[in-house]
């Protein structure tokens, strides 16, 4: 095989797993994160306050909250968390923390214009802000930690682009 060839085949980067990952099933993932942290944050004070019927609560409340949570959190990420990710991606800042700090108050914001929270004191409404913003952090994590990653993998092939001598392929050699 002469050298030509042997050098442009040994320059066929591998192609990782994350770029044959489905930006869907990441949102999916995102979405039962947030849906059940939602719910779990609301039932649980429900089946500590109310010990007689605890199992009930936990059992029927986690699955009428889930069903809940997940349209509030897939409202939450479609209007917010969309075009969050399209902002970060632009200034090149996506870090899954920032993602979840965005997340957590916009959860509970979210939670606090739809209820219509008064902002005096009020047990309910601090349950079901919290359980808004802890549903946004942890969709907002699990989404941000996906995108994180891309990000760094796109990072990698622009540094490797940017190198004018590209790396040869040890496998690729050994077989040519």
């Amino acid at each position: 095989m002469d050298n030509e060839l042997r050098r442009s085949v040994s320059e066929i980067s591998e192609i990782p797993d994350l770029a044959k990952e489905s930006a869907a099933v990441h949102f999916g993932a995102a979405l039962l994160w947030g849906a059940l942290t939602g719910a779990v944050t609301v039932v649980v004070p429900l089946a500590i306050s109310t010990p007689q019927n605890a199992a009930v609560t936990l059992f029927a409340g986690l699955f009428f909250m889930t069903i809940g949570t997940s349209l509030f959190t897939l409202i939450g990420m479609l209007a917010i968390g969309l075009p969050v990710t399209a902002l970060l991606k632009f200034a090149h800042a996506e870090h899954r923390y920032l993602y979840a700090g965005i997340g957590f108050f916009a959860g509970s914001s979210f939670q606090a214009v739809v209820l219509g929270v008064s902002w005096r004191y009020e047990p309910e409404a601090v349950i079901f802000l919290l359980a808004g913003g802890l549903a946004g952090f942890a969709a907002a994590l699990r989404w941000g930690r996906w995108r994180e990653a891309v990000a760094r993998y796109r990072q990698r092939l622009a540094e490797q682009e940017a190198q004018p001598n590209k790396r040869s392929n040890p496998i690729h050699d050994l077989i040519h």
